[in-house]
């Protein structure tokens, strides 16, 4: 009774239990309805290698690099998400990823901030360098309202709880329009666009990838900038045939964060926001 004496508010409840808790273990119930009910083709001992590789990596680059202690739920993040979205019939994919996603995050920074999200930067090596090893996995719960629903539900709660909602909608409310219009002007059936827009692994994308609270701008504005430039990024990549649009648009808008940060940081006379202040 004492601890929940201390919770009064929710921004009480993240200091014990932190929007990344939250985030990793949706996406870890992810995983097991991917394995145990859509039969998934990847044994669970690939799984944990992933994770072990990438916290093993994470601890020694805090250790030896930073000097101090870096928490693992990144890693088990990138793990939990990046690998239910990639599949390869081959063992060292699922090995490589981890690599890429937490060696960016602690050699890709501007003023103490990673700028790519982790899991998407690891995602897009792995497809632009191994494209006949590696394919995007958007067809493990195609087909499938119900798991879409749930999605969109759970996702719903993770950007709410990170304060992340307004590039996740952003980003879900543009991609839909644009699509739509792209679909319109095509020509192409109603069937098509619905398939697209509550694919669950896009819905996926949605709430656990555009929303990394440290890769993204800090204002409200350009939070809403920044979803619909990354829709329309991936509308353009994707009229064009470009295989997993979304991952490249993510990676191309994530570049110009830095510009984005400085802009934002003269616009309202303050520095930028050291890296915690977006983890809680």
């Amino acid at each position: 009774m004492s601890f929940l004496k201390k919770i009064s508010s929710v921004e009480d409840l993240k200091k014990v239990f932190p929007p990344y808790y939250l985030q990793a273990l949706i996406l870890l119930g992810y995983n097991l309805v991917a394995r145990y009910i859509f039969n998934f083709e990847r044994p669970q001992w690939i799984f944990a290698m992933s994770i072990s590789i990438g916290v093993a990596l994470s601890y020694l680059i805090g250790k030896f690099i930073y000097k101090k202690n870096h928490s693992i739920f990144i890693a088990l993040i990138v793990a939990f998400g990046g690998t239910l979205q990639m599949y390869s019939p081959l063992l060292w994919p699922y090995m490589l990823l981890p690599v890429f996603a937490v060696l960016s995050k602690a050699t890709i920074r501007y003023k103490g901030r990673h700028i790519f999200n982790p899991s998407n930067f690891g995602l897009v090596c792995m497809f632009e360098l191994f494209p006949h090893a590696v394919v995007g996995n958007s067809y493990v719960f195609s087909g499938y309202l119900g798991v879409a629903a749930i999605f969109f539900v759970l996702g719903s709660l993770n950007v709410l709880y990170a304060r992340q909602a307004i590039v996740a909608f952003s980003w879900y409310v543009a991609f839909i329009c644009f699509n739509y219009l792209r679909f319109k002007i095509l020509g192409n059936a109603p069937f098509n666009f619905a398939y697209l827009a509550f694919n669950p692994i896009i819905i996926l994308f949605t709430f656990h990838m555009v929303t990394d609270p440290v890769t993204v701008p800090v204002s409200k504005t350009g939070k809403i900038l920044f979803g619909v430039g990354v829709a329309l990024l991936d509308s353009i990549l994707r009229g064009k045939n470009f295989p997993q649009s979304n991952y490249y648009a993510l990676i191309i808008c994530c570049s110009f964060l830095p510009l984005i940060w400085e802009l934002e940081s003269k616009i309202s006379k303050n520095e930028i926001l050291p890296r915690r202040e977006y983890l809680k």
